[in-house]
């Protein structure tokens, strides 16, 4: 819940382009620093004033950390997260709570799966950044960009707990947005895809639960399939949202936005 509303927050001041309070609302999650890496990353590298208000966050977060537990303290936390970035998986949590990509590239003998979905992620968040930078700048685009970082940082992220999967429903909400602000057709193509959506928020919130059951028995996780395809939709509808050019429709409500 800390993570959702330090996700939501930010997003919000980001969105009205309050750069240095979404920096350090978003510093935040460093308290749980896999949480929402490859979104803060992505979010950077588009936005560089964040750091701003990132940056003075995070160090004051770093002294405060101190007063607790000492140097000695801030120098275990690092040790125990570096050993969890290369470990295998009986650390803390069991591979049947994971679903990220990591758990299946477990299964290849001699990778180093936490590693290379690590790798992967930050690739992949750059590569969102960079064209989210060349883009022209209007909300459907924005929307897109935050959606897809946001799953990419679940299907990526070499640790994630079930728990962590709720981050899923702010990106199929902006997802949501962006398809009813977009849409040319009428009020009732727009009722089908709000239709759909509840159908994948119900899928993304019990998906997980029943993908873990099945895990438990056979050590695979089916629920990274369904991270996978959400990944490829929304790849494919920022490609889209960003190869638009210099036009403006994606800020225009359609016609039948208030009949909706």
């Amino acid at each position: 819940m800390i993570g959702l509303a330090i996700l939501c927050t930010g997003l919000m001041l980001l969105r009205r382009e309050r750069f240095f309070l979404a920096g350090a609302v978003l510093a935040l999650a460093a308290y749980k620093p896999n949480l929402l890496a490859l979104v803060i990353l992505g979010c950077v590298v588009r936005y560089p004033r964040l750091l701003r208000g990132l940056v003075p966050a995070l160090v004051l977060l770093g002294l405060l950390a101190c007063v607790p537990g000492g140097w000695d303290g801030c120098r275990g936390y690092l040790t125990f997260g570096s050993q969890m970035a290369v470990s295998s998986w009986d650390v803390e949590t069991p591979a049947w709570k994971l679903h990220s990509l990591a758990s299946w590239l477990a299964l290849l003998p001699h990778v180093p799966a936490r590693f290379v979905s690590a790798s992967l992620g930050i690739a992949i968040s750059l590569g969102i950044a960079v064209r989210w930078r060349r883009a022209p700048d209007n909300p459907s685009v924005c929307g897109w960009a935050l959606a897809l970082l946001i799953v990419t940082n679940a299907l990526f992220n070499p640790y994630t707990p079930i728990y962590d999967l709720s981050l899923l429903l702010v990106a199929c909400l902006l997802a949501s947005e962006c398809l009813a602000v977009t849409a040319r057709a009428p009020a009732q193509t727009l009722a089908r895809h709000a239709g759909v959506a509840q159908w994948v928020l119900a899928a993304i919130y019990f998906g997980p639960h029943v993908s873990q059951r099945i895990a438990q028995g056979t050590q695979l996780q089916p629920f990274t399939f369904v991270l996978g395809g959400l990944f490829c939709w929304l790849a494919i509808q920022f490609v889209r949202a960003t190869a638009v050019g210099p036009r403006t429709e994606a800020t225009r409500e359609p016609a039948c936005w208030a009949e909706c």
